[in-house]
């Protein structure tokens, strides 16, 4: 083999020899090829690359041939470069059978292949197949995150359920460990309680019981474990069982008082409660009984009651025992002072006659307390004027405090509303005790009442803290006469409970109409439907008196205490006077109290609530009020305020001048400049620059003749100022001003052509009781009195009013005496021998029937709510207390006299009046009341006549409602409508119509229809002349 290799090759030459002349060629041969194998063996190594990285790839057999063609085309190429040197061609010939060889199977396979390629998607679809993988690909990624989120969310939900899950397992777990422990313990609790306890399931089968519930019931305490209820008492009432039915069923019932009768017959007072018991599921798993027995307290209770009702039996007994006496000492001691008597003598029945009103009082006021104490002070709710009230307190103690020199002011701001509904006399009984003690406590200086409006009642349903709002300054003062900033000094008081409310919210609801049944016991009437809304006003009473101290001011409204020792043995008095009043204060609505320092004088205040009327009745002037001008002169500050807030609310120009001289100056400026004054009030005490009245030179001024004069001085002074002042003087007016007296003296000056002369009659302060409109009228009266002073007394003040009186002194005389001959009135005293008043006039309402109603007035020393009932009940038709005062008395006697006239009036329209043919009667004294409808309407013809229209209207809708009424037998809509015809008709001053629908209220009150149907047409015959005389009136105006 060798040989033939040295051969093959010794026959060769190697191809450099071939090219050796051209080297450069020979070099550019080896470089070619060289760079050529190189190249042949990168390409398969990348192709080897590609395979390993995408063994996924098609076809990849076919890269390992193109690999293995590359390969055998590269190491052809460097054999050919080696065959340059040495003549090694036959190997070269060998790599080029190899890479021929290679090359062909490459070619087939290649050909092979050619249909499969030519398959294969070209560029747009496989980028539009791209874009489709992006998207599938981007859509399973975000399929991935949401499935990721999913799982991660349900996961947490799994592991908070499950951990809510031990949660509740625990609080199960713990819960029914609990409720175990509890069952065990109430188990323990009422087998071990003092009172009578009994645990029993849903089927009322005992689980557990006390021993006292064995005492209690009788039973054997070994047998009734498991054992039913019902069984055990098979007699039990269909009341129980319901009862503990309604436990079963959740509810919770308790009782305070009942009664057990056990199988012997006797029976215990009880108190019980039941309660429902709960299983863990909270379901009702039984029903827990609790009872003891309150024999004990229901025997103190009626002992209680026993003393409660011998007090009132006492007072009522005491009442009469020293009113009787009190009637004669104060009837005969007025009766010495209307007699001619001597200085002296004068001053001793002045002396009795004062000891005797105080002890009265004293009386009024224990009884007032007792009242208060025992829950049974009523409150009215009737119409009624604040100036009038107030007034009449200021006509009590004006001269007091006129006496001892001081200043007495009355401050109404503008806001307040004059027309109101509530309760008068308690209000005046208030502000009475307040300006007593403020008259009786001060030496010198001022006291000025003020009334604003104050903070609006709070919301209902809880109780209400004092009031912390005022419209003065709490914070004022007195000192030396005038108001100076001080420290606040303030004990505020009211927050008592009545029937689990305060009484604020008690009387609100009351006015309000929203008060059950239950809760209005303190109050005598529903309100009147002529409400609109209720109003708070505060009222102050301010002086310069002694003052208290802020250690003594906790003292003032507790009972029967007082400042201190001195003061009580220097001004005396019960010490119940601040109590009643902060009581009366608290049924009102309202609370009471004071602001006050040693020696600087007191500022005692009050709130109170109440209805405002529908209609309120202004005053008005007979001129244009806003082209009046009036100049007030006064050195006395709170006199010129009082009247400026009084004419300024009746919308008249006001000036002021504090001397004489600035009077004069004012004056004679004006009546220069051409606006003259109409009206000058002077007080009298306001001297000119020389010292002399001002009054005179005023009158004596030709300047100033147009003006008319008005003089203000005291009631002690009057009759010295009438005979020493001009007869040019148009009025007096008596200080304190009061609104309605300067009212009145304002129109009569403005009215009168001519003034007012030195001998002319004072005002009302100034009338004689004697010119009583009573001797006008014959009534015949019958006095039944068996009190021999008493007859006396009422005999006596009878003829004072010029009124006659036939005595009897028994109730059985007074029958026998009734039925010789009639008589308009009786004065019927309840308590006389043989037959008392109440069986007398219970006989003459029997005797008397349907046909005749003779008015019978009581006359009682008895001062409870509860004898008024009592003598309405018995028939009669009024009652005065005893001591009977001359004023009360003719107003009383007035009122029911009129009554009769009306009531003979409509009897007789009643009688001529036909349903085809109605008469107008006497407009002026049957059908209108000409002055009330002036009021009311402040003379304006055409707003008189729409209010008669609008009337008409509206009691044509009220008689339907009361015939439907009657047809139906509804008492309370019957009342309902009678109520407000009674109201609209009075209001507007329609004469008649009130009374008889005051009678159908009273009997649907009653529930008695007796008569009501002829009552009805009444009603239909009165308003149908109402309607013709209004039709007439607008006819006649049309002519004119």
């Amino acid at each position: 083999m060798t040989a033939l290799a040295n051969w093959l090759l010794g026959l060769l030459i190697p191809h450099r020899d071939v090219y050796l002349p051209q080297l450069e060629l020979i070099w550019l041969q080896v470089a070619s090829d060289a760079l050529i194998a190189l190249a042949y063996y990168l390409i398969p190594i990348t192709l080897i690359y590609v395979v390993r990285k995408r063994d996924d790839i098609a076809f990849n057999w076919i890269f390992g041939l193109f690999i293995t063609f590359f390969f055998a085309n590269g190491t052809t190429h460097i054999l050919t470069v080696w065959s340059s040197w040495q003549p090694h061609y036959f190997l070269s010939g060998l790599t080029k059978v190899i890479t021929a060889a290679v090359s062909l199977c490459t070619v087939v396979a290649s050909v092979n292949l050619i249909p499969q390629v030519l398959a294969l998607s070209n560029s747009a679809q496989l980028e539009a197949a791209n874009h489709q993988l992006d998207l599938a690909q981007q859509a399973l990624k975000k399929a991935q995150e949401d499935l990721a989120a999913q799982v991660e969310e349900r996961t947490a939900q799994l592991k908070q359920a499950n951990d809510d899950l031990v949660v509740e397992v625990r609080d199960r777990w713990l819960a029914e460990q609990a409720l175990r422990r509890e069952r065990q313990q109430l188990r323990q609790i009422i087998t071990c309680a003092p009172v009578a306890m009994a645990m029993f399931d849903t089927q009322m089968c005992y689980l557990a019981h006390s021993q006292k519930w064995i005492e209690v019931y009788g039973l054997d305490s070994t047998s009734i474990i498991g054992r039913s209820h019902y069984e055990i008492f098979p007699d039990i009432p269909e009341r129980w069982k319901e009862n503990y039915h309604k436990g079963l069923q959740g509810e919770i019932l308790s009782a305070s008082e009942d009664i057990w009768g056990h199988a012997d017959g006797t029976k215990v007072y009880l108190r019980w409660a039941i309660h429902p018991w709960y299983t863990p599921e909270r379901e009702v798993g039984g029903i827990v009984i609790a009872s003891d027995e309150i024999n004990q307290l229901v025997e103190a209770r009626e002992t209680a009651l026993e003393a409660a009702r011998l007090k009132s039996e006492f007072l009522a007994n005491m009442s009469h025992e020293i009113r009787t006496p009190m009637n004669g000492i104060l009837g005969m001691a007025g009766l010495l002072l209307q007699s001619a008597l001597q200085p002296q003598q004068l001053e001793y029945a002045r002396t009795i006659r004062s000891s005797a009103q105080h002890l009265l009082n004293v009386i009024n006021d224990i009884l007032d307390f007792s009242k208060l104490e025992a829950g049974e002070m009523q409150l009215e709710q009737i119409d009624f004027d604040l100036d009038s009230c107030i007034d009449s307190v200021l006509d009590i103690l004006a001269t007091e405090a006129e006496a001892k020199g001081l200043e007495l002011a009355i401050l109404l701001d503008s806001s307040v509303p004059r027309q109101l509904q509530g309760d008068p006399g308690r209000l005046r009984q208030i502000l009475l005790n307040l300006l007593g003690n403020a008259v009786k406590f001060t030496d010198a200086g001022e006291i000025v009442v003020r009334a604003s409006v104050s903070c609006q009642p709070q919301t209902l349903g809880r109780e209400l803290e004092p009031l912390c709002c005022s419209p003065y300054s709490f914070g004022e003062r007195f000192i030396n006469g005038r108001e100076e900033k001080g420290e606040k000094v303030s004990t505020s008081v009211g927050k008592g409970i009545i029937n689990s409310h305060s009484p604020t919210e008690l009387y609100h609801q009351v006015m309000l109409g929203k008060c059950p049944p239950a809760q209005t016991s303190c109050y005598t009437n529903t309100p009147s439907p002529t409400s609109q809304s209720l109003i708070t006003i505060q009222f102050e009473v301010r002086d310069t008196g002694i003052g208290i101290s802020p250690c003594d001011q906790s003292k003032l409204f507790q009972s029967f205490s007082q400042v201190d020792a001195s003061t009580t043995r220097e001004y005396g008095g019960t010490g119940l006077g601040l109590t009643i009043c902060k009581q009366l204060v608290e049924l009102m609505g309202g609370n009471i109290g004071v602001e006050s320092a040693l020696g600087q004088g007191s500022n005692f205040w009050f709130t109170a609530s109440f209805g405002t009327q529908a209609v309120p009745i202004t005053r008005s002037l007979p001129v244009a009020a806003s082209q009046l001008k009036l100049l007030v002169a006064s050195q006395q500050a709170r006199t010129r305020q009082a009247v400026r807030l009084l004419v300024e609310t009746w919308g008249v120009q006001i000036d002021e001048a504090t001397d004489g001289s600035a009077t004069l100056k004012i004056l004679r400026s004006k009546a220069a400049q051409g606006e003259p004054y109409n009206l000058a009030i002077i007080d009298w005490q306001l001297p000119d620059s020389q010292g002399e009245p001002l009054v005179p030179r005023i009158s004596c001024d030709p300047a100033l003749a147009g003006i008319k004069l008005l003089v203000m001085t005291t009631m002690h002074q009057l009759q010295q100022v009438q005979q020493l002042n001009s007869p040019e003087v148009s009025g007096y007016i008596i200080k304190p001003v009061r609104a309605s007296r300067l009212h009145e003296t304002l129109v009569k000056a403005l009215t009168s052509k001519q003034a007012i002369g030195s001998n002319a009659l004072v005002n009302s302060e100034a009338k004689n009781i004697k010119e009583s409109k009573l001797n006008k009228l014959p009534p015949k009266i019958l006095l039944a009195e068996d009190h021999q002073v008493n007859q006396i007394v009422i005999q006596n003040q009878l003829q004072m009013l010029g009124l006659q009186a036939d005595c009897v002194g028994n109730g059985k005389v007074a029958l026998t005496q009734l039925a010789k001959q009639h008589y308009d009135l009786v004065l019927m005293d309840c308590q006389m021998p043989v037959l008392d008043g109440y069986e007398a006039t219970k006989e003459l309402r029997r005797l008397e029937g349907s046909q005749r109603h003779t008015v019978v007035i009581a006359l009682t020393a008895n001062a409870l709510p509860a004898d008024r009932s009592k003598c309405l009940a018995a028939g009669m038709d009024d009652y005065l207390t005893k001591p009977v005062e001359l004023e009360t008395l003719e107003a009383m006697i007035q009122r029911w006299l009129s009554k009769i006239a009306q009531s003979e009036a409509v009897a007789s329209q009643s009688q001529v009046v036909t349903n085809s043919e109605v008469k107008v009667a006497n407009t002026d004294d049957t059908l209108l009341d000409w002055k009330r409808l002036d009021d009311i309407s402040r003379g304006k013809v055409e707003f008189q006549q729409q209010l008669l229209q609008a009337f008409i209207d509206n009691a044509q809708v009220g008689l339907e409602g009361i015939s439907q009424a009657l047809q139906a037998q509804d008492f309370v809509k019957l009342e309902q409508q009678a109520h407000r015809i009674k109201g609209s008709s009075a209001n507007i001053g329609v004469l008649l119509i009130p009374d008889i629908a005051a009678r159908l209220e009273k009997q649907a009150r009653e529930k008695n229809l007796a008569g009501a149907t002829e009552q009805l047409k009444t009603l239909e015959r009165l308003l149908e002349q109402v309607r013709i005389f209004l039709a007439n009136w607008l006819l006649k105006a049309i002519d004119g």
